[in-house]
C-alpha cells in the first residue's frame, strides 16, 4: 500500500501516459504501438480491403481501452496498476486479461500477411539488412517487394501444392502474389536458369511498367545492386602481342551473337533484352568475370552484322 501511496503521489501525466503505453503493450504487444492505421502492404486489392476492415476494428478496441483507462482518476489507476503496466488489483487483472482475450480471438484467425504489420512481427522486411546484399534471388525480390520477409511459410503459401504434393488452393491473397511472382520471372529470369538479375535494371523496369511494390524496396534496389561492383570483376591483363585486332574482335562478337541467338533465343533486333542478364549470370555461377556491359557491347557488334533479312525459324 506504502507503494502505491508513492506513485500516486508522484505520478504526472506524461509518467501515467508512458504506464497507459505499457498497459497496451500487455494486452497486444505491438498492435497498440500507434494510434494510427497501420500499414497496408501493397498484396492486392482483397487484402486491401481486409486490412482496412481489420484497421477499423483495431482503431475501435484501441478507443476503447483508452477509454477505460482514462476514465480512472490517478488514485484508482494507481491500486490498479504499477508503473510497469502490470495489474495489481484484481479487476484490473481480469479486465487486462479480457482484453487480452478480445485480441486473440479478433486477430488470430488471420494468416501471416495480415499479422506481420498489424504486431510488427519479424515477418516484416528487415529492409536495412537486404540493402546490404550483392545479389537477390527470385523469391527474395517476390516478397521484399511487398515489404515481407522471404520466409518458407510465405513462399509455399503460394506453392501450386502443399508439403505432400496435393493441389493447393489459394486464397484471394495468395492468388494475387502468385500472379506478382510469375509477373517478376517473367521479367528477370524467363527460362528460369536461376542467374542474379541486374537490380539497377529491375528498378528501372518496375517504374516504367508502374509495378506495385513496396516503396522502401524500390529505395534499397540501387544500394543493393551497386554492392555487386565493390569487387571489380577479375581482368586478365594481356601482353600487347596477345591482344584482338578488328577482325579478331569482330569474329568474337559474331561468334557470341550467334551463340545467343541460337542457343537463349536472343532476338537481335529487340530493343532490350534479358539474354545479357542470363550469360552474366552463367558467367558468375562458373567464376568468370564478365560485366553485363561488355556481353551487350559484344552482342551488340554482332547483331549489327546479322543480315537484314535474317528472320529466327
Amino acid at each position: 500500500m506504502q507503494l502505491g501511496n508513492r506513485w500516486r503521489g508522484l505520478m504526472n501525466r506524461d509518467e501515467r501516459l508512458k504506464t497507459h503505453y505499457l498497459v497496451f503493450s500487455r494486452i497486444g504487444g505491438k498492435l497498440f504501438a500507434s494510434p494510427t492505421p497501420i500499414e497496408t502492404l501493397p498484396l492486392g486489392p482483397d487484402y486491401a480491403l481486409n486490412m482496412s476492415k481489420l484497421n477499423q476494428i483495431r482503431t475501435e478496441f484501441f478507443q476503447q481501452i483508452k477509454a477505460d483507462l482514462t476514465n480512472l482518476d490517478n488514485e484508482a489507476f494507481a491500486l490498479d496498476f504499477a508503473p510497469d503496466g502490470k495489474p495489481i488489483s484484481e479487476s484490473a487483472k481480469a479486465w487486462l486479461e479480457s482484453c487480452k482475450s478480445k485480441v486473440a480471438r479478433t486477430f488470430s484467425q488471420f494468416d501471416c500477411w495480415y499479422l506481420a504489420p498489424l504486431f510488427e512481427t519479424k515477418d516484416l522486411a528487415d529492409f536495412a539488412y537486404w540493402e546490404r546484399s550483392e545479389f537477390l534471388s527470385l523469391d527474395e525480390i517476390v516478397w521484399l517487394s511487398v515489404g515481407l520477409e522471404p520466409t518458407s511459410e510465405f513462399i509455399s503459401k503460394i506453392s501450386p501444392s502443399d508439403r505432400f504434393q496435393n493441389k493447393q488452393k489459394l486464397d484471394a491473397v495468395g492468388e494475387y502474389m502468385s500472379r506478382h511472382k510469375e509477373t517478376i520471372r517473367r521479367k528477370i529470369d524467363p527460362h528460369n536458369r536461376k542467374h542474379k538479375p541486374d537490380l539497377r535494371e529491375l528498378a528501372e523496369w518496375i517504374e516504367a511498367v508502374d509495378l506495385k511494390v513496396h516503396p522502401q524496396f524500390k529505395s534499397i534496389l540501387p544500394i543493393a545492386g551497386s554492392n555487386s561492383e565493390s569487387t571489380a570483376p577479375i581482368q586478365v591483363t594481356q601482353a600487347p602481342s596477345d591482344q584482338m585486332d578488328g577482325r579478331e574482335k569482330t569474329s568474337m562478337a559474331k561468334l557470341i551473337a550467334a551463340m545467343a541467338i541460337d542457343c537463349y533465343g536472343y532476338d537481335p533486333k529487340a530493343r532490350r533484352s534479358d539474354i545479357p542478364n542470363e550469360i552474366q549470370g552463367i558467367a558468375d555461377r562458373l567464376g568468370l568475370g564478365l560485366s553485363s556491359d561488355t556481353i551487350r557491347k559484344y552482342l551488340k557488334r554482332g547483331s549489327e552484322l546479322v543480315p537484314d533479312d535474317w528472320k529466327p525459324e
